[in-house]
């Protein structure tokens, strides 16, 4: 595992011209969305455009449908036994290869995505307000967090699967997440049933609820572990699986 920054650079130079125009494609998409959005509301009669809040969503939509379903085929050559082998056999480090399309889908493609909405809702909104006064407290890093995790999760999805990653993942994100949120529900209930109030003889229901102890634990003991988790551990987790997913290509 070696990293060399005259090699890395080679490698994105290298990217950006075999792949000009796949990238070409995205971008004129993205920009092509926002403008068909702007027609359809005056062909419909609709101001709202004119308004900061109505970006609000736009801008998650762009970054989280088109910044995930970038990330999705940001290692395309995977669909084919030659593609793949022809990308392995690139001359840098696997770490490079791997940093580079990592870079690619969660910092320079959302960026283009943030500055395009950005600059598209400052031309039409009319009056002082911004895209960016209607995300009020820590929403921001909170949905850049939920991004990270995301972008994570359909890295190694882009790796794992050659074809369809982005319905794939998806599905098999939806699964793993309901499967690991119903395990630790049942661990919590089993562990700690003495800080609810109410029947568990059959099971969790309505009529159980947690008490004041055990909100107190929630807030001061749960809630802070797993902020911690998601923060620092999770997506750092993915991504080193991701990498060694990548390595396992090699075989």
């Amino acid at each position: 595992m070696n990293f060399n920054i005259t090699r890395f650079g080679n490698l994105i130079k290298r990217d950006f011209i075999t792949h000009k125009k796949a990238l070409f494609y995205a971008m004129v998409s993205t920009i092509g969305f926002l403008v068909f959005i702007i027609l359809f509301a005056r062909i419909t009669g609709s101001e709202d455009f004119r308004h900061a809040s109505f970006w609000k969503p736009v801008y998650l939509g762009f970054l989280f449908v088109l910044g995930l379903s970038f990330t999705s085929v940001i290692f395309r050559e995977f669909k084919t036994p030659a593609g793949r082998v022809q990308f392995l056999s690139l001359p840098a480090s696997n770490l490079e290869k791997w940093a580079s399309r990592w870079l690619y889908s969660l910092f320079l493609f959302p960026m283009f995505i943030v500055l395009s909405v950005w600059i598209t809702s400052s031309m039409v909104v009319s009056g002082e307000s911004n895209l960016w006064d209607h995300f009020h407290g820590d929403e921001l890093f909170y949905i850049s967090l939920g991004f990270v995790l995301l972008h994570a999760s359909m890295f190694i999805y882009a790796i794992w699967f050659n074809n369809l990653v982005a319905f794939k993942g998806t599905i098999f994100g939806l699964v793993a997440t309901l499967a690991f949120a119903g395990i630790m529900a049942g661990l919590f209930w089993l562990i700690f049933n003495d800080l609810f109030e109410g029947s568990f003889r059959a099971g969790p229901s309505e009529y159980v609820s947690m008490n004041a102890e055990g909100q107190a634990f929630f807030k001061h003991k749960v809630q802070p572990v797993g902020e911690f988790l998601i923060k620092f551990f999770v997506a750092p987790y993915l991504w080193v699986v991701s990498y060694f997913k990548m390595k396992e290509k090699e075989a």
